[in-house]
């Protein structure tokens, strides 16, 4: 049993590691996300992780979409009060680099290859060996574009903890649309998380001072309203809040726009609603059902849909909101929507295009949702699709050459799909994590 084993080990030795290292309790958590962001970097994701073992504090900056930034002059500014090792080790690549920093100022660094000369450089400077650093943290770090324990993003002035496990590679801090064209002009919604009581408890001219200095196209869909809503801001009474200035729904909207934190990408609103929130009840189950079929039907489904996806949407149940149907999605109940404006009263029409999502059941199912029941949902509607399509014939290597079929004609649906439940989920578990409330935008 050890030998069988033996292949899908991985030597801690030979792991990589791009860090900074300071001894441990020369930094507090709160001092390192001063020196990024006095570093000029004000929206970055940093962990920063005790490693007691080896008497060392490892720091980590990545920029938002995790990959690792390398900057001398941070690593510098580390050091201040003390000393700091900036280490980089890819065995793949045979790269290996540590430079060390003391009061602001740079050693001799080192850049080769990872062996001996690396070794005796990084226990010169950091007092530790890299398989003794490697132990010494929790083991939660499983490669670039999957957050790790103690991760944090900085943006927008905020500190939001950063689930365990979040893919770091979904644009999650930023409105993207994930559409590879938009000229059909289809209803489209994406759902953001921000701190309304924050962004409608502060000044209304202050908000105007804060995104006015945004880049261009910083409000995707909202962008053509920007001008506009600056010279409402400003021309607010001094000393009023978002929420008692009585702002336009365009300024209010704006507002809520520019204060977000967190973003699942824009896609159709009617696959929303007819593909990934259905899928959401079809599989989240540990026993998916398998449909009963007859061969004209199943002949016309064969004919009439272009993915197994879609197969199982048309012809499986699942389950409708717990409050009915809902005016704007409706797999979303009317109370789990709402308006966006402070003052506005539950049941009112809303005539704007961001609404307040309540997203309790909506994460439960986005949880409840894995990989493992994905596939076994797809598989037992197959195996009942294909049965029902050539009756009594025996399954063997004709199911599996008609399923490797399938596979190929729904792979991008189904790569759809699973991008729309990882980057709902990230959002999602960012809002709940963070005590922030999430809002739900329709646009073109």
């Amino acid at each position: 049993m050890a030998d069988e084993t033996k292949p899908e080990e991985t030597k801690v030795e030979e792991r990589d590691l791009t860090a900074v290292l300071v001894p441990a309790g020369q930094l507090t958590v709160e001092r390192v996300h001063a020196i990024v962001r006095e570093s000029g970097r004000h929206a970055a994701l940093v962990r920063v992780t005790p490693l007691p073992k080896v008497n060392l504090t490892q720091i980590e900056v990545h920029d938002l979409r995790g990959m690792p930034m390398e900057d001398p002059a941070l690593v510098g500014r580390f050091s201040i009060g003390g000393r700091s090792t900036f280490v980089h080790v890819n065995h793949s690549a045979k790269q290996a680099m540590v430079h060390g920093f003391i009061e602001g100022q740079g050693n001799e660094g080192f850049a080769g290859a990872p062996g001996d000369d690396f070794a005796a450089r990084l226990r010169a400077e950091a007092g530790a060996d890299l398989p003794a650093i490697l132990d010494a943290d929790d083991g939660t770090r499983l490669g670039i574009g999957v957050a790790s324990s103690n991760t944090h993003a900085l943006l927008k002035g905020r500190v939001l903890a950063v689930p365990q496990g979040t893919p770091t590679g979904l644009d999650s801090f930023r409105f993207h649309d994930r559409g590879d064209a938009l000229e059909d002009r289809q209803e489209r919604v994406a759902l953001f998380a921000f701190d309304r009581k924050e962004t409608f408890g502060t000044e209304a001219r202050a908000w105007s001072e804060r995104l006015s200095g945004a880049p261009a196209g910083w409000f995707g869909p909202l962008e053509s309203t920007r001008e506009a809503v600056f010279a409402e801001l400003s021309t607010t009474e001094v000393g009023k809040s978002v929420a008692d200035a009585k702002l336009s729904t365009r300024a209010l909207e704006l507002v809520a726009f520019g204060a977000a934190l967190a973003w699942a990408g824009g896609d159709e609103l009617a696959y929303w609603d007819e593909r990934v929130l259905p899928l959401f009840s079809i599989c989240g189950v540990d026993k998916p059902a398998a449909p009963v079929l007859d061969a004209r039907e199943a002949e016309d489904l064969d004919d009439e849909t272009e993915s197994l996806l879609e197969a199982m949407c048309e012809t499986l149940p699942f389950a409708a909101p717990p409050d009915g149907e809902g005016p704007v999605l409706t797999q979303l109940s009317p109370a789990e929507l709402g308006p966006l404006a402070p003052w506005a009263k539950a049941g009112e029409e809303h005539a704007g295009s961001i609404f307040m999502l309540r997203p309790e059941r909506l994460l439960s199912l986005a949880r409840a949702l894995d990989g493992r029941r994905l596939g076994m949902a797809a598989e037992t509607f197959a195996r009942a699709w294909y049965r029902a399509l050539r009756p009594g014939q025996p399954e063997g290597d004709a199911y599996k050459v008609w399923r490797q079929a399938k596979e190929e004609e729904g792979q991008k649906e189904l790569d759809r799909f699973i991008a729309d439940w990882a980057e709902l989920r990230a959002c999602l578990e960012l809002a709940a994590a963070n005590r922030l409330d999430v809002a739900l935008l329709i646009y073109a």
